[in-house]
């Protein structure tokens, strides 16, 4: 906050009365004692299995491919 802006906020402080000054700290407070954090992250649970169906591997999976071949 720059200086003036903080003396601008500083003089309207001054200018107000106790009973609005009561009730501005009093929506202060309640504002950061009912602020809500951000809610919990999720955890993701792992489910084991998965390759209860089996697997499949191409039948030229050994094989290198045609765009790797000058490299052999």
């Amino acid at each position: 906050m720059s200086d003036a802006a903080f003396a601008d906020f500083e003089h309207s402080i001054e200018v107000l009365t106790r009973p609005q000054l009561r009730k501005m700290l009093a929506l202060i407070l309640r504002r950061l004692f009912t602020f809500k954090s951000s809610p919990a992250k999720k955890t993701f649970v792992r489910k084991l299995g998965g390759l209860e169906k089996g697997f499949w591997i191409a039948d030229d999976f050994d094989e290198t491919p045609d765009c790797l071949s000058e490299y052999t």
